[in-house]
């Protein structure tokens, strides 16, 4: 029974040393497994270090990409703003450039202007001795008188002289009285500034001054009656304007439609202009229209074709060919009266605005700037010596050059602002001066043509 007691105390010593085992590998099993599962944290975070490590340089090299895309940024803009300045500067000598070309432009019209003024002057100083002679002893006197006496009459307070006292008047002798009926904003001054198709936008001035110029020819001592080359663009807007002048006693003749210089058409749209125009007249008027004046005066050397068109078109007259050496017209060689020129088509009357020849030039004094231009006694008195040739003359004004109040044309050139704007406000007095101390009819009366 010991012997029992005793194996069984044995046996579960060896059971209990058996479960101690048992614990022993469990604990060494852990031991192993804590040492596993540490080994595995290191290793986690030798990882977890690594990914850090590269996600930091990822970071960085993201920070030193981002830097140099800044420093592209700024250099692109101070390239833009290099750039900038640079097209400022640019810009700022195109204008530098440009004033000064503006600035040389004006020296030099002011040059021409100069040179022109001189050269009119230069002729003016030079008539006849007798009227040197005659003005220094009247102004010495006292007796000196402008056109009509009035402006140094009221300087001086004295009564102007009578008409009839006037020293160069024509008594006997017809001349021609026309009047290029068109507004102060189509001329060929003004050309490169206002173009046709803006001609609308302007305040029309033609209606009231052309009445103003009908009231001057009825209210004359002796009425005068005269041509009227009116534009067609005119006429087709005022119709009633050209019933007007007609039902006046006044002649109706053709100054083209658009106001084009002759020169700058062709043949074909010179024939198509010329007789819109007279078609036009004809049927506001009630008359035949005969008569035409180029814009400008613009039948030149180059227009050969001009007065057999004219001719084809049934006009008998014209009175385009100006024998002046002008920058826009003129020629020089052609004569100076009236005269028929020969086409293939048949022949027509010219009939030049009158000219005078002094010293081996031909001086224009048949209207127009000029006649505002040189003082009136000196325009009456190159008249008058037409006249005492035996020779008619006609004379031409327009309109806009009784109207000083007219609207201005902003940054027109000076030349064309001299020869606009010069002396408006004494056309009118010169013209009733001329109107006593002439003798003027329709163009059409001086050429002895009929207009049925």
């Amino acid at each position: 029974m010991v012997v029992g007691i005793y194996q069984l105390v044995i046996g579960n010593y060896q059971l209990v040393v058996g479960i101690y085992q048992l614990v022993i590998d469990i604990y060494q099993l852990a031991v192993g497994n804590y040492q596993l599962v540490i080994g595995n944290d290191q290793g986690v975070i030798g990882i977890y270090q690594l990914v850090m490590g590269i996600y930091q340089l990822a970071v960085g090299i993201y920070q030193l990409v981002v830097g140099i895309y800044q420093l592209v940024i700024d250099i692109y803009q101070l390239v833009i703003e290099i750039l900038q300045s640079v097209i400022e500067i640019c810009q700022l000598a195109v204008e530098i450039l440009q004033l000064a070309i503006g600035f040389l432009q004006l020296v030099i019209e002011f040059l021409h202007l100069a040179v022109e003024v001189f050269r009119l002057t230069f002729e003016v100083l030079h008539i006849s001795i007798y009227f040197d002679i005659l003005f220094i002893f009247r102004f010495v006197f006292g007796k000196i008188y402008s056109p009509c006496g009035i402006s140094i009459a009221r300087r001086k307070n004295i009564k102007p002289p009578e008409y009839d006292q006037f020293p160069i008047k024509s008594k006997m002798m017809l001349n021609a009285f026309s009047v290029d009926v068109e507004d102060y904003y189509q001329v060929g001054a003004f050309a490169g500034m206002i173009s046709p198709k803006d001609w609308g936008l302007w305040e029309s001035r033609v209606v009231a001054n052309t009445r103003k110029i009908l009231d001057i020819l009825d209210s004359n001592p002796k009425p005068v009656s005269g041509t009227f080359f009116v534009l067609g663009w005119i006429a087709e807007r005022f119709p009633d304007l050209v019933r007007e002048i007609a039902n006046r006693g006044h002649e109706i003749a053709s100054h083209g439609f658009m106001h084009q210089l002759v020169y700058e058409m062709t043949e074909a749209e010179f024939r198509n202009d010329v007789r819109r125009t007279r078609l036009l007249l004809q049927e506001q008027s009630g008359q035949s229209v005969i008569g035409y004046r180029a814009p400008s005066f613009s039948i030149v050397k180059r227009t050969p074709w001009a007065h057999r068109i004219l001719v084809e078109e049934g006009y008998c007259y014209d009175s385009s060919v100006f024998p002046i050496h002008h920058d826009l017209h003129g020629n020089a060689d052609a004569p100076l009266e009236i005269h028929d020129i020969t086409t293939e088509s048949g022949m027509i009357r010219e009939f030049p605005p009158a000219v005078v020849r002094r010293f081996g030039q031909n001086l224009p004094t048949g209207g127009g700037g000029y006649f505002r231009f040189f003082p009136y006694f000196v325009t009456a008195h190159w008249l008058r010596s037409i006249n005492i040739s035996g020779k008619p003359f006609v004379f031409y004004i327009h309109p806009w050059e009784l109207d000083p109040k007219q609207p201005q044309i902003p940054k027109a050139p000076l030349k064309s602002r001299f020869r606009h704007y010069l002396n408006l406000h004494r056309t009118e007095l010169r013209l009733k001066c001329l109107l006593n101390d002439f003798n003027f009819v329709p163009v059409r009366n001086i050429l002895k043509l009929e207009t049925s």
